[in-house]
């Protein structure tokens, strides 16, 4: 029986979260395909130690936003490799993927990671803005299928003008093993200068406008004026890093809210936490949160699609509205006040990500968006064994 070769290209490959997921999906994939990753920079090597070992890896090592040089790397080597699937992730490899694809007569599939509509905006100058909306539109209808990570970023995609035959809702999920890498609560809070008697409140996330950075410092200020063990954690860096470290000086928070860098794999610190804060303005479907609901954390996020994928209200985890700092205070002030809730929303939080965003069912899932579009993965994905 002959192995499905399937060619995944992607813009970079670190361990963040798009990193995380596709590490997850490599290490869950049928043992029977060929599985080929081009990166149009470099893998990481966090990546690289978090894949399986025997994992062929192609880096292009563009240099800038576009490198023609790379993009003839890659056509040369899907040449070579004659796939049945290219896979693109990460809005530069869908651009150059999604065309090559078409023109080399081979199905592709794009994994839609981030409402595309408000990222470009918030993110890009406006030339660059316009620009990416405008690939976007010009290569879209090269996508023979699009993976969705949420409802919310299939209604984004609806809108851009994708047709809704061709999307996919498939959430992210997780390798479900790395929580037995969780450092210890004391280990953590030693590193981080807290006592065991504090109530830590975290949050793991670029700083940047959509994880709404602004509004989790308003809340600890607020927090901290009537709750005198809380202590405030972000891990991960990002562009708003100084302006973060201003708001937090202006609040008066400067002894009691950490900015800690990014590190390789912040999954590693949940352990340090009490209860773990996203207030996004928008999400896709937010990897770190489904890490902190693995690890049995108390979570608290905003009514936006991607989170409200996640987290049932009040049984898994609670929910506020975003942009509003004053809800997400009193929710925080609530789980302080509340041991007895907080582990149960923990263990609620860690049985619905162990039933519903593991990673084998997010790989069968994939596979079977490759068996609509091909013959040969069809007759091997109804064997046994496969999912």
């Amino acid at each position: 029986m002959s192995d499905v070769r399937i060619l995944w290209l992607t813009t970079a490959a670190s361990f963040d979260g798009p990193g995380r997921v596709l590490s997850a999906l490599l290490n869950h994939w049928p043992s029977g395909d060929r599985v080929t990753l081009c990166v149009l920079r470099t893998a990481s090597p966090e990546f690289r130690n978090a894949v399986p070992s025997g994992l062929d890896i192609h880096e292009l090592r563009a240099l800038g936003r576009w490198d023609a040089r790379a993009i003839v790397r890659f056509v040369a080597l899907c040449r070579e490799q004659r796939p049945d699937v290219i896979h693109t992730q990460l809005s530069r490899a869908d651009w150059i993927g999604r065309p090559v694809a078409r023109w080399i007569r081979t199905p592709v599939v794009s994994t839609i990671q981030n409402l595309h509509s408000r990222m470009y905006g918030a993110e890009y100058s406006w030339p660059l803005a316009l620009g990416g909306a405008a690939l976007d539109r010009l290569t879209l209808p090269f996508a023979d299928r699009l993976i969705a990570v949420s409802g919310g970023v299939k209604a984004d995609l609806e809108r851009l003008g994708a047709r809704t035959d061709r999307i996919r809702v498939i959430h992210n999920a997780l390798d479900l093993d790395r929580r037995r890498h969780l450092a210890s609560r004391a280990a953590v809070r030693a590193r981080w200068g807290c006592a065991d008697g504090d109530l830590v409140i975290g949050a793991v996330a670029l700083l940047k406008a959509q994880k709404g950075i602004r509004f989790l410092i308003e809340a600890a200020h607020r927090v901290a004026e009537r709750e005198p063990r809380a202590r405030f954690v972000h891990i991960g860096g990002g562009p708003l890093l100084t302006e973060a470290r201003r708001r937090i000086a202006a609040a008066g928070l400067s002894d009691r809210f950490q900015l800690v860098d990014r590190v390789p794999e912040p999954m590693t610190l949940l352990g340090g936490l009490d209860i773990f804060v996203l207030p996004s303005l928008w999400e896709g479907l937010p990897v770190a949160l489904l890490e902190a609901m693995a690890a049995g954390l108390p979570c608290i996020g905003t009514q936006v699609s991607g989170i409200e994928d996640a987290i049932e209200p009040d049984v898994s985890g609670v929910l506020v509205p975003p942009a509003d700092s004053s809800a997400l205070a009193a929710a925080v002030l609530d789980l302080c006040g509340d041991p007895v809730r907080r582990r149960t929303l923990g263990g609620r939080a860690r049985d619905r990500v162990g039933s519903r965003f593991g990673a084998v069912a997010m790989a069968s899932a994939y596979r079977q968006v490759y068996a609509e579009l091909c013959p040969r993965v069809r007759s091997i994905t109804t064997e046994p064994g496969d999912a």
